[in-house]
């Protein structure tokens, strides 16, 4: 096309007067450069808000005003409505790897309630189907 200027790979932050740029190549996100993630000055790649927190490799990275962002844990142990991190769960869940929307945390379940497993119950034991 005559005409007209494509500049690929570089994103910019900041109002006209005072604009940050870098390029794509050099940020980070769950597919490319977590060993960024978590670094002073380091910047996420851009995101939809329909992306969902995700655990890689130890990396927590949330969706956060349209660019990855690196957090403690998160989505490295998340809680009871959040996806899995790697199969993982906080403290108060465990990991429903057969949910619709993919493997989500649910709440661990009390004494007398169905089990499948024992990492479903709160006291660690499923004895024939019912936490005990």
């Amino acid at each position: 096309m005559r005409g007209r200027l494509i500049i690929v790979g570089l994103a910019c932050l900041g109002a006209f007067a005072s604009m940050s740029c870098h390029r794509e190549e050099e940020c980070f996100s769950p597919e490319q450069n977590l060993d960024l993630a978590g670094q002073p000055g380091a910047v996420g790649c851009p995101c939809s808000s329909e992306d969902r927190g995700q655990c890689v490799s130890g990396v927590a990275l949330v969706c956060s005003e349209g660019r990855w962002e690196s957090v403690v844990d998160g989505p490295c142990f998340p809680g009871p409505g959040e996806r899995c991190g790697e199969g993982f769960c906080s403290q108060y869940g465990y990991c429903d790897e057969l949910a619709p929307d993919g493997p989500t945390c649910l709440s661990k379940r009390q004494p007398g309630e169905t089990c499948s497993d024992t990492t479903e119950c709160q006291t660690g034991e499923c004895t024939e189907g019912i936490c005990s």
